[in-house]
């Protein structure tokens, strides 16, 4: 069984090579002095370290001074960009928030490598019926604006769903979706959507 400080460590490996990966999506290299300079200058990539490194500080430094700080930051980039993205939510490296604007993510759901979210998205739970619960979303997706992904589906690698799309069933592999509800379109996949990818 693993030490609390093994665990620690490997927490903050993970959480360090989400940085590295969401900041490779916008072409910056894993240079701290790189990462930290982007953040000052991107609104979304400052949401996202400060997302990454409360979300480690709550799972293992919930007692220390940074841990307030941080989730104090984290509130008030919450309201001044409209991101609602709990710390709960299991998010793999390569995020790539296009910009600042209301988005929404269920505590409880899943994104892969390499996810595109972008303004008015909404990855959400459904109460009731067999899909009662919450998205997992594979890697390589992208997700456009005013998508809505609804309830316990499976959203496969390499999809991309279209703006304004209203998804609340499986999607395949390379599938792209549209419409309201969401139909296949094409088997083109995310090519030329997620560029970059970790």
């Amino acid at each position: 069984m693993p030490t609390d400080r093994s665990a620690r460590t490997e927490s903050w490996r993970s959480t360090r090579l989400c940085i590295i990966g969401d900041a490779a999506r916008r072409g910056v290299g894993p240079r701290p002095l790189a990462i930290v300079r982007l953040a000052l200058t991107s609104a979304t990539m400052r949401f996202q370290l400060v997302l990454r490194l409360a979300k480690h500080a709550h799972a293992h430094h919930r007692r220390s001074p940074i841990h307030v700080i941080l989730r104090l930051a984290l509130r008030r980039l919450t309201v001044r960009y409209g991101y609602e993205i709990p710390l709960a939510t299991e998010i793999g490296p390569g995020l790539l928030l296009r910009h600042a604007g209301p988005i929404v993510v269920n505590g409880d759901a899943v994104l892969g490598r390499n996810v595109n979210l972008n303004t008015g998205v909404v990855i959400g739970k459904s109460f009731r019926g067999p899909r009662a619960g919450v998205p997992r979303i594979g890697n390589q997706v992208y997700v456009g604006p005013g998508a809505k992904v609804i309830g316990a589906i499976t959203v496969g690698d390499d999809v991309a769903i279209g703006a304004n799309a209203v998804v609340s069933r499986d999607v395949a592999d390379h599938e792209v979706v549209g419409g309201i509800p969401a139909r296949v379109i094409s088997t083109d996949g995310a090519d030329g959507y997620v560029n970059r990818p970790c």
